[in-house]
C-alpha cells in the first residue's frame, strides 16, 4: 500500500482538495487576487492552487508556493497540508523533507484529515523520516476518525497485523470494511484478501468475490488478479471472466497475471490456444520481473517451445530467474545447460 500511495500522491497532487467553484471571470480573479494580497488566508489558498493546477492562469509551482506560505503562516490548514506536499516533492521550491514534515504536523495537529493521513503513511513507510508505528497508527486514525477512507484501510491493516498495537481482527475488518464502504479500492482489496483467506475471520469466498469485484472496477490491478484466480480455480469458475480480469490487471502490467494469462494463451484455458500470445504475454511478464516467467521463458528459448532455440537468451533468462531464487531456472543452469540431463526431452513450458 505504501508505495501505490505514494505514487498516487505524486501523479495527483491535491487531489484532495475539491474544486474551487465555478470558472471565474476575469474580475472574479482580479478579486480573488486583491482578496489574497490584503491577507484573506482562503483567498491565498485559492489562489495557490490555480497557480498550481494551471487552472484559467499559467501554472506556476513558484507563485502557488508563495501564497500558500502566506496563507500556511497564518494557520490555514489546507494551505499548511499543500505547502507541505510542495517541499516534500520539490514543486516550485527545494525539495525539504523536514520542513514537509514540519508543515504536514501543523496542518495535521489543526485536524486537517489529509496532513494525518500523509504523516501516517511517512512514519509507517519509514524511509524519509525515522520508523514509528506506534505514530503512524496515532495519525492514521485521527484521519480515520474523520472519514478519510484510505487512513481507515490503513487503521485496519495495522490491527489486522498487529502494526504498532496487539492484533484484534474485529478491530480489523472493522476499519476495513468503512473503508471499503465508502468506495477505497485499497479498503475492498485489503477487505476482499482477508475474507479470501479467513485467518482470524470465517472464510467467505462470495465475499470476497464482492469486494475483489468492486476494487477492481476501480482498476485494482492486484484486485483484478486476484478476482481472476477465484474465476479460474474458485468455487464458482468462469474461465473466460478469468481471462477477462488477467487481461485487465497485465494490461497495467502486474508480472503475475502476465505470467497467468500467458498460460491461458499456452494451454486454451478460457481463450482459444495461441502460441505467439502465449510467447508475447510471457516475455512481459519475464520483462517486469517475474521469477517464474523468465524461468519459462529461459526453458523455452533453451527447447525451442514457441520461439527459434537460442542458448544465449536461453541463459540469460534462466540466470534472471535463479538469481531470484528460482528452483527450476537453478535446475536448469545446474544440469541442463551443462549438457548433464536432455532437457529438450521435456519441451518446458511448465508454469
Amino acid at each position: 500500500m505504501q508505495g501505490e500511495m505514494l505514487e498516487q500522491r505524486k501523479l495527483v497532487p491535491y487531489s484532495h482538495i475539491g474544486e474551487e467553484g465555478e470558472k471565474r471571470s476575469a474580475q472574479d480573479l482580479y478579486q480573488l487576487r486583491m482578496a489574497a494580497e490584503q491577507g484573506d488566508d482562503m483567498a491565498q489558498t485559492v489562489l495557490g492552487l490555480y497557480y498550481l493546477k494551471g487552472k484559467e492562469i499559467a501554472k506556476d509551482f513558484e507563485k502557488a508556493v508563495y501564497w500558500f506560505t502566506k496563507a500556511a503562516e497564518q494557520g490555514n490548514a489546507d494551505a499548511q497540508s499543500l505547502l507541505a506536499d510542495c517541499y516534500e516533492f520539490g514543486r516550485g521550491i527545494e525539495e525539504n523533507l523536514e520542513k514537509a514534515v514540519y508543515w504536514y504536523t501543523k496542518s495535521a495537529e489543526q485536524g486537517d484529515a489529509y496532513g494525518q493521513l500523509v504523516l501516517g503513511f511517512l512514519y509507517e513507510e519509514g524511509e524519509r523520516v525515522e520508523k514509528d508505528l506506534q505514530k503512524a497508527l496515532y495519525w492514521y486514525m485521527k484521519s480515520a476518525e474523520q472519514g478519510n477512507a484510505r487512513a481507515q484501510a490503513a487503521v485496519g491493516a495495522f490491527y489486522k497485523f498487529g502494526l504498532g498495537t496487539p492484533q484484534d481482527e474485529k478491530k480489523g475488518i472493522y476499519w476495513l470494511t468503512k473503508s471499503a464502504e465508502q468506495g477505497d479500492e485499497q479498503g475492498q482489496f485489503a477487505l476482499a484478501s482477508w475474507y479470501s483467506v479467513g485467518e482470524g475471520i470465517p472464510k467467505d469466498e462470495e465475499k470476497a468475490v464482492y469486494w475483489y469485484t468492486k476494487s477492481a472496477e476501480q482498476g485494482h490491478a492486484r484486485a483484478q488478479f486476484a478476482l481472476a484466480l477465484c474465476y479460474h480455480y474458485g468455487e464458482v469458475q468462469d474461465k473466460e471472466k478469468a481471462v477477462y480480469w488477467y487481461t485487465k490487471s497485465a494490461e497495467q502490467g502486474d508480472a503475475d497475471a502476465l505470467l497467468a494469462l500467458s498460460c491461458c494463451y499456452k494451454v486454451g484455458v478460457g481463450v482459444p490456444k495461441d502460441e505467439k500470445k502465449a510467447i508475447y504475454w510471457l516475455v512481459k511478464s519475464a520483462e517486469q520481473g517475474n521469477a517464474d516467467g523468465q524461468a519459462a521463458l529461459g526453458l523455452c528459448y533453451f527447447v525451442g517451445a514457441g520461439v527459434p532455440k537460442d542458448q544465449k537468451k536461453a541463459k540469460y533468462w534462466l540466470l534472471k530467474a535463479a538469481e531470484q531464487g528460482n528452483p527450476q531456472a537453478q535446475a536448469a543452469l545446474r544440469f541442463g545447460m551443462r549438457g548433464k540431463r536432455n532437457f529438450q526431452k521435456k519441451k518446458t513450458f511448465d508454469f
